[in-house]
């Protein structure tokens, strides 16, 4: 759901596959190795930061014409266990290390089954 003062949303963790199609039922499917995050917005990142909080507002946006899609490792969470500025508990905190994910990008046909696919794809791995 969106912020009243803009900010990145619709963060989606431990995602198996996602798939994102156009209105004629064609796209692209990412399938995790063995998940991925992600966000899809009709925003871009660079629409979203401001320099000082409360600079813009969601009436501000502009949508743009196109999906911005952002595939990831993961986030480590926005707070703790209060809103007044508690660091995220040790178990949602990505520490600095190397981290490392794959996933792969396949195209997708109108009236493909979705889940099919990736069952057959986990499968054959």
């Amino acid at each position: 759901m969106p912020y009243i003062s803009p900010q990145e949303n619709g963060y989606k963790t431990d995602v198996r596959w996602l798939a994102l199609r156009d209105t004629a039922g064609r796209g692209v499917m990412i399938i995790g190795q063995p998940t991925v995050c992600f966000s899809a917005l009709h925003y871009t990142i660079e629409e979203l930061t401001q320099a000082q909080r409360g600079t813009k507002h969601t009436v501000d946006l502009q949508n743009v014409p196109y999906v911005d899609l952002n595939v990831d490792y993961g986030q480590t969470g926005v707070g703790g266990d209060n809103f007044w500025g508690a660091r995220a508990l040790d178990k949602y905190t990505l520490f600095p290390q190397k981290y490392s994910y794959s996933f792969y990008l396949l195209s997708v046909e109108r009236g493909a089954d979705l889940n099919k696919i990736y069952l057959e794809f986990s499968n054959a791995e």
